[in-house]
Protein backbone atom coordinates (compact mmCIF):
# COMPACT_ATOMS: atom_id res chain seq x y z
CA UNK A 1 0.00 0.00 0.00
CA UNK A 2 1.36 3.36 -1.20
CA UNK A 3 1.15 5.87 1.33
CA UNK A 4 0.43 9.30 0.51
CA UNK A 5 1.13 12.52 2.35
CA UNK A 6 -2.62 13.11 4.49
CA UNK A 7 -3.73 16.25 6.24
CA UNK A 8 -4.47 14.81 9.07
CA UNK A 9 -6.45 16.87 11.43
CA UNK A 10 -5.02 18.53 14.63
CA UNK A 11 -6.35 18.69 18.09
CA UNK A 12 -7.21 16.67 21.27
CA UNK A 13 -8.72 13.85 19.22
CA UNK A 14 -5.61 12.90 16.91
CA UNK A 15 -2.95 13.17 19.60
CA UNK A 16 -4.49 10.66 22.08
CA UNK A 17 -5.42 8.38 18.67
CA UNK A 18 -1.60 8.77 17.67
CA UNK A 19 -0.91 7.88 21.22
CA UNK A 20 -3.00 4.71 21.03
CA UNK A 21 -2.34 3.92 17.51
CA UNK A 22 1.75 3.69 18.81
CA UNK A 23 0.59 1.61 21.63
CA UNK A 24 -0.81 -0.71 19.09
CA UNK A 25 1.25 -0.13 16.13
CA UNK A 26 2.72 -3.75 15.93
CA UNK A 27 -0.62 -5.21 16.13
CA UNK A 28 -2.32 -2.99 13.62
CA UNK A 29 0.79 -3.91 10.99
CA UNK A 30 0.94 -7.26 11.73
CA UNK A 31 -2.24 -8.78 12.97
CA UNK A 32 -6.08 -8.66 12.65
CA UNK A 33 -7.59 -5.18 12.21
CA UNK A 34 -11.34 -5.30 12.53
CA UNK A 35 -13.03 -1.70 11.53
CA UNK A 36 -16.63 -1.33 11.36
CA UNK A 37 -18.72 1.89 10.66
CA UNK A 38 -21.63 0.57 13.22
CA UNK A 39 -25.32 1.66 12.40
CA UNK A 40 -29.06 0.72 13.62
CA UNK A 41 -29.85 -0.50 10.20
CA UNK A 42 -26.83 -1.31 8.92
CA UNK A 43 -23.21 -1.53 9.58
CA UNK A 44 -20.32 -1.83 7.04
CA UNK A 45 -17.38 -3.70 8.44
CA UNK A 46 -13.55 -4.76 6.79
CA UNK A 47 -11.04 -6.69 7.83
CA UNK A 48 -7.51 -6.21 7.79
CA UNK A 49 -4.45 -9.29 8.01
CA UNK A 50 -0.81 -7.63 8.44
CA UNK A 51 -2.24 -4.38 6.91
CA UNK A 52 -3.95 -5.49 4.19
CA UNK A 53 -7.54 -5.26 3.07
CA UNK A 54 -9.04 -9.28 2.98
CA UNK A 55 -12.79 -9.05 3.35
CA UNK A 56 -15.68 -6.60 3.84
CA UNK A 57 -18.83 -6.73 3.88
CA UNK A 58 -22.24 -4.62 5.21
CA UNK A 59 -24.83 -6.58 8.52
CA UNK A 60 -28.10 -6.06 7.27
CA UNK A 61 -30.06 -5.56 10.30
CA UNK A 62 -33.59 -5.08 8.59
CA UNK A 63 -36.25 -2.14 8.94
CA UNK A 64 -39.04 -4.28 10.23
CA UNK A 65 -37.07 -5.77 13.32
CA UNK A 66 -37.22 -3.79 16.85
CA UNK A 67 -34.51 -1.57 17.49
CA UNK A 68 -33.41 -4.46 19.93
CA UNK A 69 -33.80 -7.45 17.64
CA UNK A 70 -31.17 -5.22 15.05
CA UNK A 71 -28.93 -4.62 17.77
CA UNK A 72 -29.40 -8.28 19.16
CA UNK A 73 -29.06 -9.24 15.06
CA UNK A 74 -25.72 -6.90 14.99
CA UNK A 75 -24.38 -8.47 17.89
CA UNK A 76 -24.69 -11.98 16.80
CA UNK A 77 -22.59 -10.96 13.36
CA UNK A 78 -20.14 -8.97 14.74
CA UNK A 79 -19.57 -12.13 17.19
CA UNK A 80 -19.51 -14.88 14.92
CA UNK A 81 -17.33 -12.74 12.01
CA UNK A 82 -14.14 -12.75 13.50
CA UNK A 83 -11.58 -12.82 16.20
CA UNK A 84 -9.42 -9.73 16.07
CA UNK A 85 -6.00 -8.31 17.30
CA UNK A 86 -7.60 -4.44 17.10
CA UNK A 87 -11.30 -3.65 16.79
CA UNK A 88 -11.61 0.22 15.15
CA UNK A 89 -15.37 2.05 15.52
CA UNK A 90 -15.68 5.52 14.41
CA UNK A 91 -15.68 7.78 17.75
CA UNK A 92 -19.33 9.03 17.99
CA UNK A 93 -19.45 11.55 20.63
CA UNK A 94 -21.79 14.46 21.55
CA UNK A 95 -25.58 15.28 22.12
CA UNK A 96 -25.92 15.52 18.10
CA UNK A 97 -25.32 11.47 17.73
CA UNK A 98 -28.66 9.36 17.60
CA UNK A 99 -29.01 7.24 20.11
CA UNK A 100 -29.46 4.15 18.53
CA UNK A 101 -25.91 4.88 16.66
CA UNK A 102 -24.54 5.06 20.20
CA UNK A 103 -26.20 1.82 20.97
CA UNK A 104 -24.69 -0.24 17.90
CA UNK A 105 -21.71 1.15 18.91
CA UNK A 106 -21.99 -0.56 22.50
CA UNK A 107 -23.01 -3.51 20.81
CA UNK A 108 -20.47 -3.67 18.43
CA UNK A 109 -17.57 -3.20 21.22
CA UNK A 110 -19.26 -5.61 23.33
CA UNK A 111 -19.60 -8.10 20.17
CA UNK A 112 -16.28 -8.37 19.17
CA UNK A 113 -13.10 -10.38 20.92
CA UNK A 114 -10.24 -7.92 20.52
CA UNK A 115 -8.04 -6.77 23.42
CA UNK A 116 -7.73 -3.47 21.70
CA UNK A 117 -10.29 -0.59 20.97
CA UNK A 118 -9.65 2.53 18.88
CA UNK A 119 -12.36 5.07 18.32
CA UNK A 120 -11.46 6.34 15.21
CA UNK A 121 -12.58 10.59 14.37
CA UNK A 122 -14.47 11.10 11.40
CA UNK A 123 -12.11 13.67 10.47
CA UNK A 124 -9.17 10.90 10.50
CA UNK A 125 -10.94 8.99 8.59
CA UNK A 126 -12.29 11.09 5.77
CA UNK A 127 -8.64 12.94 5.28
CA UNK A 128 -7.95 9.48 3.11
CA UNK A 129 -11.43 9.71 1.15
CA UNK A 130 -10.21 10.05 -2.45
CA UNK A 131 -12.28 11.90 -5.08
CA UNK A 132 -13.71 8.45 -6.46
CA UNK A 133 -16.04 8.28 -2.68
CA UNK A 134 -18.65 7.01 -2.68
CA UNK A 135 -20.69 7.09 0.49
CA UNK A 136 -21.11 3.49 1.85
CA UNK A 137 -20.55 1.51 4.77
CA UNK A 138 -19.00 -0.75 3.88
CA UNK A 139 -16.65 1.99 2.25
CA UNK A 140 -16.59 3.86 5.78
CA UNK A 141 -15.12 0.15 7.10
CA UNK A 142 -12.52 0.63 4.53
CA UNK A 143 -11.42 3.71 5.38
CA UNK A 144 -11.49 3.50 9.23
CA UNK A 145 -9.22 0.53 8.95
CA UNK A 146 -6.47 2.52 6.35
CA UNK A 147 -6.72 5.02 7.91
CA UNK A 148 -5.20 3.22 11.63
CA UNK A 149 -3.03 1.39 8.91
CA UNK A 150 -1.84 4.98 7.48
CA UNK A 151 -1.18 6.56 10.84
CA UNK A 152 0.49 3.65 12.11
CA UNK A 153 2.97 3.60 9.32
CA UNK A 154 3.77 7.26 9.64
CA UNK A 155 5.12 7.11 13.39
CA UNK A 156 8.46 6.05 14.00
Amino acid sequence: MKIQRVKWPSGKSIDDLRKQVAENKEQILNGRLLAVDPGSKFAGYSIYDAGVLTSSGIITMGNKLRVQQRLQHLYQQLHDLTACDVFATERIRGSMSHEFLKWAVGVAVAAVRSPVLIEVPIGVWQAIKDAGYEKTDENDAQLIGKSLIWLAKEID
